[in-house]
């Protein structure tokens, strides 16, 4: 699946109000910025860190080490140090 399918797919659901969880906006975010849309980017992003530092949704095993991989490599593509 290309970044494009990804993001219309993405989009969709989040068009048909499904819920889309900060993994989602992770890589919306990381699409957005590779496509030229670095305000949407920044946008996903900032939510998905909101998200992370709520002390209910502190990391717990492999989801939350998983979780703070992708928020590196996200990080990395919006070229922004990774939040602690």
């Amino acid at each position: 699946m290309s970044d494009e399918d990804l993001k219309a797919e993405l989009e969709r659901l989040k068009a048909e109000n499904e819920r889309l969880k900060a993994g989602d906006w992770l890589f919306l975010a990381m699409i957005h910025q590779r496509s030229g849309n670095p305000v949407k980017a920044e946008e996903y992003y900032e939510k998905a860190v909101k998200w992370r530092q709520t002390p209910a949704h502190e990391p717990t095993a492999s989801a939350g080490h998983r979780f703070d991989e992708w928020l590196a490599e996200a990080a990395g593509v919006l070229g922004k140090e990774q939040p602690k």
